[in-house]
């Protein structure tokens, strides 16, 4: 327990100062995943306790295949997100706060009952039935890594897997006559196209991707509450945004979001 302490207050502090982050030292490499997600609960306790507010969301990455080509990583991997990091349409930026910071295409879905049971024992129904709303996102995120390929996968968890915060348009709650596998995304910087997707990319459908999250949780004794938002993944590449770019991105039958990312 005190390496996991001493990992999570290295990776705590990288994400307060926004510093560039390193290998962890020798004896605190992350040896399995289950370490990686143990830290990154506690970076999260960390956040929540120096007023950042309790984790509200999740966002789960690599879970579409131009994802998966474009980091290397053939698995779908989860980070979290404290109340401060979920942001509404609208929001504003400073590009000179990040490294190296870019968007990501999702959608997301709000949590509308707790999704309790044993790992592996959440069934595709139970996740449909607890979606009180899906709705368009934008994932705001820092590429923080001198080279995230050297790294690892575990560290990269243990880090929330680039996250800043997610920004979402409005919730579409009676959402059960979209079909969401052909749901269509695209994305827009100063009014051009940057890509599209569809829904079907996410793990062949979007509401897998919750699943595997509240499996993946409740192998921990976790798992989502009530009122959570939790993006599923992007369907369009990571774009590097720069200062003066208005960024929106819709689905069809969603309400678009946008942000803007300010020039200091």
């Amino acid at each position: 327990m005190e390496l996991i302490e001493e990992a999570a207050e290295i990776i705590f502090q990288e994400r307060t100062t926004g510093s560039l982050v390193q290998a962890l030292p020798a004896p605190l490499a992350l040896k399995s995943e289950r370490i990686a997600y143990e830290i990154q609960d506690l970076v999260h306790q960390k956040m929540a306790e120096a007023g950042a507010g309790p984790v509200s969301g999740y966002k789960i990455g690599c879970t579409t295949k131009v994802m998966q080509e474009f980091l290397s990583i053939d698995q779908p991997c989860a980070g979290s997100m404290n109340e401060c990091q979920l942001l509404e349409s609208g929001a504003r930026f400073s590009a000179s706060n990040y490294i190296k910071p870019a968007i990501e295409c999702e959608i997301a879905v709000i949590v509308g009952e707790d999704i309790r049971g044993g790992a592996n024992e959440i069934s595709e129904q139970m996740v449909a039935d607890s979606v009180a709303g899906v709705l368009a996102a934008i994932e705001y995120v820092d590429d923080r890594y001198d080279d995230f390929s050297s790294l690892g996968v575990n560290r990269l968890i243990a880090d929330d897997f680039f996250n800043v915060a997610s920004i979402a348009g409005e919730a579409r709650q009676a959402w059960q006559d979209l079909d969401l596998r052909s749901l269509k995304g695209r994305g827009y910087v100063n009014g051009s196209l940057i890509g599209e997707g569809f829904g079907r990319d996410i793990l062949g459908h979007p509401l897998n991707a919750l699943l595997w999250l509240a499996n993946k949780l409740a192998e921990r004794g976790k798992y989502l509450k009530a009122g959570d938002r939790v993006t599923l993944g992007s369907v369009v590449e990571t774009y590097w945004v720069n200062a003066g770019e208005h960024i929106i991105v819709e689905f069809d039958g969603l309400a678009p979001v946008e942000l803007f990312v300010d020039l200091n």
